[in-house]
């Protein structure tokens, strides 16, 4: 199970390296929510990552960020989410509070699954908002990562 949550996350890595070069590429034309939306998913990881290493100091989900820093936060979290698959296992319990201070508990592969949901739900949007102003989005489908992937 350790090593599809790295393939998955693997794969969101990649696709959000994609991602970020298509909207920097496009920086003229792309839609004002892309950025907030690419950003919040940045946000959205560093939290998850936070919480379950024990550190929720950061809960500001609208934090707008550039592309360039979108990337190398995206490549921080890729590394952050490696390392907690290193020393956890899935089925660990994490307590939690959320940014209204409710305390929770999930198992880390719930919270890993959400985060792959999460990060789906908001890479469509973007894809759908270069869909609407005529740019091509890669072709992302899970299914094709490895296909797709470049090998090494």
């Amino acid at each position: 199970m350790i090593d599809f949550f790295k393939k998955i996350f693997d794969y969101h890595h990649h696709h959000n390296q994609l991602f970020g070069q298509t909207l920097k590429d496009n920086i003229d034309q792309i839609s004002e929510r892309s950025i907030p939306l690419f950003s919040h998913n940045i946000n959205a990881h560093i939290v998850w990552n936070r919480r379950v290493v024990g550190n929720a100091d950061f809960s500001d989900l609208k934090q707008e960020y550039t592309i360039d820093e979108c990337l190398e936060l995206d490549k921080q979290n890729y590394e952050d989410t490696l390392d907690i698959l290193a020393h956890y296992s899935i089925d660990d319990i994490i307590e939690y509070q959320n940014n209204k201070g409710e305390l929770f508990e999930q198992s880390l592969r719930d919270i890993l699954f959400h985060i792959g949901n999460h990060t789906m739900h908001h890479r469509g949007q973007i894809i759908s908002d270069l869909r609407k102003v005529g740019i091509p989005p890669h072709r992302s489908d899970f299914i094709f990562y490895d296909t797709d992937k470049p090998k090494t």
